[in-house]
């Protein structure tokens, strides 16, 4: 029987035999009519605006492409940042390393005093982001293999015909992650799963009444299971080394095996177990430059495209500048974005005062596609489900079902209700309009409400905020 795909299948309309006998299937991976989901992307061109130029210190040697190529520091969903990408750099990148979180999920928010006055506002500088962000990525296992397909099948255009691709996990997500680039780069394109053991674990780690988890994992698929290219790597022989016969060694060393960390000479232990790791800026899941400078040097060569689209605090950006790549660097976190900004900054100086080349960077946002594409398409631009969504994701409830109670008790409409739009225990909540930026005048509004309800606290939420919101309000009071 003939499969008919523009009808519903079932019984009488049976899905077609599949390609291979081992598939991942999850929720929404397959439409009502039995047919593959692609990436689901905006019916509408996402463009990247460029909001600064960062260029190296006067002094500072250039290197060749220098003036051809300007590195790229994009803040913003990676999905939607791959799609801005793809009409120019399809089939470019050389290398792709990703270290993607398995549990997203962040919190925005921050208490900022406004002098003697009770009333304090609590900043949450983009909740409406960080919903988008839930939406876009997912909260956990069930809608983590449809966040992570859509992103691979991205990278996998992205890639060059001889491109490399790592992919960093560990237990949570490694099996499902195999399975995935199984399907999207084929079985043959799997290189290797390293094992990186982590180091030395104690405290808490060493408790556990079982085999103490010690280790990460790296998948190294390419797009071709034959062309790619790979820089082979050696330890060194330890001083005096002899051969059974007592020869000289023959070669450079020990070729490094896909099991790292686990000997003496091959020492690479987490940055996150050194406590005194002059490496650290401040930023949870920060990996080793030392893992990074192996990975590029392996698989990629001077004047290389190098891609990071979960940079976080741009580690992989670092090397791949130290290393004389050029390189693209993504990711939806302000905080991370701003710590690799300045890293970046940090290590053209560096690079500068040893006379060694850099290259210059641009930082990019996705101008309002983000918004747009979320209002649209989550919320069938309704303003009236937009602020629905941020009052139940901050736990409020909508100010309509707090009437007060006028002398002769008929209903009263509250103090402020233009301009509250929710309430959570003492605490009012005001929701900006999507698209605006949050000014000291919406500020002073919704503060004015507030007190006219008596209220000592005001959450306000918005995409953007005025520069310096919080601290100019701070010091004027």
């Amino acid at each position: 029987m003939q499969h008919d795909p523009n009808a519903p299948w079932g019984a009488d309309n049976p899905l077609p035999p599949r390609r291979s006998g081992l598939e991942l299937i999850w929720e929404g991976k397959y439409d009502a009519c039995g047919r593959r989901r692609g990436p689901s992307l905006p019916p509408f061109p996402v463009t990247l605006r460029r909001r600064e130029v960062v260029d190296p210190p006067p002094d500072a040697p250039a290197r060749p492409m220098s003036g051809v190529f300007r590195n790229r520091l994009i803040r913003g969903d990676n999905k939607l940042a791959m799609a801005a990408l793809l009409p120019e750099f399809r089939g470019r990148v050389n290398l792709v390393y990703i270290d993607p979180p398995f549990a997203a999920g962040a919190d925005f928010r921050a208490d900022v005093a406004l002098g003697e006055d009770p009333a304090i506002i609590r900043k949450a500088r983009s909740a409406p982001e960080a919903i988008a962000y839930r939406d876009a990525w997912g909260t956990g296992a069930d809608s983590y293999p449809q966040m992570m397909y859509e992103r691979l099948v991205l990278i996998r255009e992205l890639l060059s015909p001889d491109g490399s691709l790592y992919i960093h996990c560990d237990w949570r997500a490694n099996a499902m992650l195999r399975l995935i680039c199984d399907e999207i780069f084929g079985v043959e394109c799997f290189q290797r799963e390293i094992i990186w053991r982590i180091g030395w674990v104690s405290g808490y780690k060493a408790a556990a009444a079982n085999w103490i988890r010690n280790h990460d994992t790296l998948l190294f698929y390419t797009r071709d299971p034959t062309r790619f290219t790979f820089n082979k790597e050696y330890l060194p022989y330890p001083p005096g080394y002899r051969r059974r016969d007592g020869s000289p060694p023959r070669g450079p060393g020990y070729p490094l095996e896909d099991t790292w960390n686990c000997s003496e000479m091959d020492r690479l232990d987490s940055i996150q177990i050194k406590s005194f790791s002059r490496e650290k800026v401040g930023y949870e899941t920060q990996k080793n430059e030392a893992l990074l400078r192996r990975i590029i040097r392996a698989s990629s060569n001077e004047g290389d495209l190098v891609a990071d689209f979960f940079c976080g605090s741009g580690t992989t950006l670092a090397v791949a500048e130290e290393l004389g790549r050029r390189w693209i660097g993504c990711d939806i976190g302000r905080h991370a974005l701003h710590i690799a900004r300045k890293r970046l900054i940090d290590r053209q100086r560096s690079l500068t005062a040893k006379g060694s080349p850099c290259q210059p960077f641009d930082t990019f946002d996705l101008e309002d596609a983000e918004r747009r594409w979320w209002f649209s398409h989550r919320l069938s631009a309704s303003e009236e489900g937009y602020r629905h969504t941020l009052l139940e994701h901050l736990g409020a409830t909508p100010l309509a079902s707090f009437p007060m109670q006028g002398e002769s008790g008929e209903e009263n409409p509250l103090p402020g209700s233009g301009v509250l739009h929710g309430q959570r225990g003492e605490e009012m909540v005001h929701i900006a309009p999507p698209g605006t930026r949050f000014s000291r005048a919406d500020l002073e509004q919704a503060l004015a409400a507030a007190r006219g309800r008596g209220a000592r606290r005001v959450v306000c939420l918005a995409w953007e905020f005025e520069p310096d919101l919080a601290r100019r309000a701070e010091r004027d009071g």
